[in-house]
């Protein structure tokens, strides 16, 4: 094949690729990792099971959180480690559960228990937790979910809560009880927010496009020859 055959395809599929990656980010989710050990290879096992999808809404920030998978387990209280505060106050009207989960603004223990054993350290944001309303039924257990809502303060942007939430100024703390229809652990969001599928999609679309192309033109060039 010719070099200069290439180059036509080449931009074409750079070009896909680029009107697809600029596009915003109105989504994306986080998963969360243990930070004590109090059930064993539960306390690490389980963690896979916990996911928060952040999305952007009119009135601010959207957060579903779920709990998806075999191992009993109940996310009782939820807590924010909020460094720049991005979010305002959580609000009653802000709280949307699943069947079986009963929720409320407040926690109790008033911050995310073992905080300190994270890296970096845990800093709960107070105005920003919630909780069961009633025993670890109320929870999110397996197969129930959890819709938190927020509005932005002052004038920042989704795109600086998901910025936040990649560089760790902005973290999720869950204490789950039950686990294993025993004890409790904590957890914290991992660093890295995850874009949601569209940004792979545009990519992989790009690939297909090239592909395509580059079949296109060796044929052309084999019936010329």
């Amino acid at each position: 094949m010719r070099f200069n055959s290439v180059l036509p395809i080449a931009a074409a599929a750079v070009s896909i690729a680029m009107t697809t990656a600029v596009k915003p980010v109105s989504a994306f989710t986080v998963g969360f990792g243990n930070i004590t050990t109090n059930n064993g290879t539960n306390s690490s096992a389980v963690s896979g099971q916990f996911t928060a999808d952040i999305t952007s809404i009119a009135s601010g920030v959207q957060v579903l959180f779920k709990n998806a998978g075999l191992i009993a387990s109940s996310i009782a209280e939820i807590y924010f480690d909020d460094q720049k505060g991005l979010l305002s106050a959580l609000a009653p009207s802000g709280i949307s559960p699943s069947a079986g989960v009963e929720w409320e603004t407040g926690a109790n223990p008033g911050s995310l228990p073992s905080q300190n054993t994270a890296n970096p350290p845990f800093n709960t944001t107070s105005i920003l937790s919630s909780q069961a309303s009633g025993n670890n039924q109320t929870g999110i257990n397996p197969g129930e979910s959890l819709i938190l809502r927020f509005a932005l303060s002052g004038s920042n942007t989704f795109s600086g809560v998901q910025d936040a939430f990649g560089t760790g100024a902005l973290r999720i703390g869950l204490h789950v009880r039950a686990i294993g229809g025993a004890g409790s652990d904590s957890y914290v969001s991992n660093p890295n927010a995850v874009p949601e599928p569209f940004t792979i999609v545009g990519s992989g679309v790009a690939l297909g496009v090239g592909a395509m192309m580059r079949k296109k033109q060796q044929k052309k060039e084999k019936s010329i020859g």
